[in-house]
């Protein structure tokens, strides 16, 4: 899973794109898209399921299910 979910948690756009940069500033600017409520949910997702606990237990399943398959 992406850490940043594009319209939930953030505006995506491609890199080295500043078309695409400006289109998600004006966005914001215009008022069409809500940035506080993007900010906010990314802040719930984080804490929610991107904490030190949830990510290690992740890694440990990766790791175990990986070293299994060897």
């Amino acid at each position: 899973a992406e850490v940043l979910q594009d319209r939930r948690t953030a505006l995506l756009f491609p890199p080295r794109d500043p078309v695409a940069l400006a289109g998600a500033v004006a966005e914001l600017v215009s008022g069409e898209v809500d940035g506080p409520a993007l900010g906010r949910a990314a802040r719930v997702r984080q804490e929610r399921e991107l904490t030190l606990s949830t990510m290690g237990d992740a890694y440990w399943r990766l790791y175990t299910g990986l070293a299994g398959n060897c």
